[in-house]
């Protein structure tokens, strides 16, 4: 996930038609604070994240553009590649879903994937690593 807060905090502001010093001042910022965050070469304080989505009307979900739907339908994508090389290439296939995993760090879908590609006995202590991380970030308990 690309987070492109500063963006996003730029076209809100614009959408609403207000200047940097209105929002910094609402914030408590000072309007350099603002123009840096939105030419991303600064972020806000995690603890200002509520009161700038609230300041917009928009949820935190929203204010870095995240959409699980769209996340899901990623993933799907991602394990249908891979799957379209699980017999004929599975190094191919693992290697699809290792990027997948640099996208989506720690996702319960691709790990489940990786385990199924990996060759036994060749990769058993990676499998078991593998498992291990599974169960630790598993949203299904």
């Amino acid at each position: 996930m690309n987070i492109k807060l500063g963006e996003k905090i730029k076209s809100l502001r614009k959408q609403k038609n207000i200047s940097q010093e209105i929002l910094a001042r609402y914030l408590g910022v000072s309007f350099q604070a603002v123009s840096k965050w939105e030419n991303d070469t600064a972020m806000p304080d995690v603890t200002l994240i509520p009161a700038i989505a609230s300041f917009f009307e928009v949820s935190t979900d929203e204010l870095f553009d995240f959409n699980l739907y769209e996340i899901e339908k990623n993933i799907d994508d991602i394990v249908t590649k891979s799957g379209e090389y699980y017999y004929c290439d599975p190094a191919m296939c693992e290697k699809i879903l290792r990027e997948g995993l640099k996208k989506y760090p720690g996702n319960d879908v691709l790990l489940n994937c990786i385990i199924g590609v990996l060759p036994i006995p060749e990769r058993s202590l990676e499998i078991i690593d593998t498992c291990k991380a599974l169960i630790e970030c598993t949203k299904h308990g």
